[in-house]
């Protein structure tokens, strides 16, 4: 007995010469080094193994790891408890991933989503009144099987795979809503110049044909218009709409002359235009 008391002894003395296990005077024990500062210090990686699984914790400069051979870890305890952190980075690299494709319909897909708030029974059996908010995994489980685990008997699921579905239904609003606000201008302004045009006409306002038609070398076009107006001109275009000449009017009833020299023979039209609104256009030859 007294030789295996010895034995352990010398193998305990051996341990902390060596620095692999050290227990101080104040308690603390050190593996790897021999001046631990807390109760338990480990100078390398802690690894634990069961049933063919392993798991591992390493401290490592620029920053910690926690892992296992299955690629999943959990906090589990009498429930699934909550994990706190300031950040947490998920691999999101093009070059990590594979059959990738946009995502399309997502209006469809956040359609199904329900919401819900609720209370955790463990929660409420400790005495804890605290509401959640989210959805039920039974439910996504039917249309997005992917992002629900069963592995833990109960059903968790990843509510950053929801993300990208928000985001692209989001988008496809935006797109919806742009393109019914430029429905809407061009609503806007083609009731706009309608109204103006027909609250215009409604007051006596014509647009007479140029006389002579044809002409040669000069041409008189006469109109009638409202008072209350701010502005008035009659407008010469060519045949592609190329405005050629603006002929301000200052009288309700009055009357221009074209003159030919200042064109070539061929087709015009002339518009008769109240503040910003063509009123009336009509066609007018020139001859050489």
């Amino acid at each position: 007995m007294k030789k295996v008391v010895l034995s352990v002894v010398i193998i305990c003395m051996t341990f902390m010469s060596n620095g692999q296990l050290r227990v101080t005077s104040n308690g603390n024990i050190g593996i790897g080094t021999t001046t631990p500062n807390r109760k338990l210090v480990v100078n390398g990686n802690i690894g634990l193994e069961k049933n063919g699984h392993s798991m591992f914790l390493t401290a490592s400069n620029p920053q910690g790891e926690i892992g296992s051979s299955t690629g999943k870890v959990s906090f589990y305890w009498n429930g699934h408890n909550q994990v706190h952190a300031q950040l947490y980075n998920v691999a999101s690299d093009m070059r990590l991933k594979t059959n990738i494709a946009k995502l399309d319909n997502s209006l469809e897909t956040i359609s199904k989503l329900r919401t819900y708030s609720y209370q955790f029974k463990s929660d409420v059996k400790n005495g804890i009144d605290k509401m959640q908010y989210g959805f039920m995994s039974q439910e996504v489980q039917e249309f997005l099987p992917g992002i629900v685990d069963s592995s833990h008997g109960v059903l968790l699921m990843c509510y950053d795979q929801i993300i990208p579905f928000l985001v692209n239904g989001m988008q496809e609003q935006i797109k919806t809503i742009n393109e019914l606000e430029e429905k809407i201008i061009e609503l806007e302004n083609s009731l706009g110049t309608s109204s103006a045009k027909e609250t215009i006409k409604n007051k006596a306002t014509i647009l007479h044909q140029n006389s002579p038609n044809p002409f040669k070398e000069r041409t008189i076009i006469k109109f009638d218009i409202p008072e209350d107006y701010l502005q008035a001109s009659i407008m010469i275009f060519d045949m592609k709409g190329t405005l050629l000449e603006t002929y301000s009017i200052n009288d309700k009833t009055g009357e221009v002359t074209i003159e030919g020299r200042k064109f070539k023979a061929g087709m015009y039209a002339y518009s008769l235009v109240i503040d910003n609104t063509e009123i009336d256009t009509k066609r007018m030859i020139l001859i050489k």
